[in-house]
Parts: structure tokens; sequence; C-alpha cells
């Protein structure tokens, strides 16, 4: 686990008279418009959906009315098991990582275009543990890279995160 590094150090969006840091943050809004092709670029949307199921419409308009150019979905909290996360569509994406819990309180995953190729990697996507964090990772083949995410929710065990995370 040593070896993993992020690549990229994105800051977080602002709140109502937050300080950033802005020597911290990336303005990629800025340079989307010199893109020439969005293959070449890891474009990513987090969404903390909250279900899934009531987002899809939001996503859609998100991917196409507001042309938001990501070639890459992430959503936590999506609250669907395993068998309804197989059938689910959002067009000109497919599922490539996900984690659903037998409950539909949790779950986490990784969306990305179909012309992305992909790798599964099943030894880090394990690590999760239901009611305590969720992780979803996958290597992105064109990219070189692989893309994880965790998701611990506020109401789970931090000591118990915190001591198999801390080594």
């Amino acid at each position: 686990m040593d070896m993993i590094k992020p690549i990229l150090k994105v800051s977080h969006f602002s709140r109502d008279n937050e300080i950033v840091n802005t020597t911290e943050t990336h303005d990629l809004y800025n340079k989307i418009g010199q893109i020439k092709n969005f293959n070449d670029y890891a474009l990513i949307l987090h969404h903390n959906v909250q279900s899934l199921n009531n987002k899809l419409l939001d996503i859609a308009m998100m991917l196409t009315v507001d042309n938001l150019n990501v070639n890459i979905l992430c959503c936590t909290e999506h609250w669907l098991l395993e068998e309804q996360m197989n059938v689910l569509n959002i067009h000109q994406f497919r599922l490539v990582s996900n984690f659903s819990s037998y409950s539909t309180s949790e779950g986490s995953c990784i969306f990305t275009i179909n012309t992305i190729q992909t790798k599964e990697i099943n030894y880090l996507s394990g690590l999760g543990s239901v009611k305590v964090f969720l992780m979803f990772v996958v290597e992105l083949s064109n990219f070189g890279t692989i893309l994880a995410g965790i998701y611990r929710s506020p109401d789970s065990d931090f000591m118990y995160f915190y001591l198999n995370w801390n080594y």
C-alpha cells in the first residue's frame, strides 16, 4: 500500500465564507475549452447521490444539457443492491467497479464512458467493510493509473477505519 500515491490533488469547491488555499486548487474549467480529445484526459465527476435511482435524470441532464464532458462518474451512497446495479443504464457509460452491501443504505461505484479500457483490482476493492467504509477501485488502462475512492460514513466506527488504514 505504500506505493499508492495520488497523482493529482484537487481542492474541494468552497462553501460560503470558507477560505480556500488557491495554490492547491487546479482550475479545470478554464482548461476544458482547450482540450481537443476528451479520451486523453480523465475528467471525473464525484457525486454523493444518496439514492442513484432518484438521481438518474439529474445525471443525464448534467451530462447532456449542461454538457459536462466527464468520462468517469464516481458515486457514493447509491443505495442499490448488486442485482440492481448490474442492470442500471447510464447512456454511453458502463459500470466498472461497484461495492454494494446487502443493505440498501450504502454502496459506491465507478462508471466510465465506453471507450475507456479498465481492469478490475480485486485485492484493493475487497478492503472495504460494510458499515465502516466503502471502497471503489479500478485501473484506468488508457491513463496508466489506478482510480480509488473511499467513502466513510459519518456514523461508522472511526477507530476501526483509522487502525486499518494507518500503517
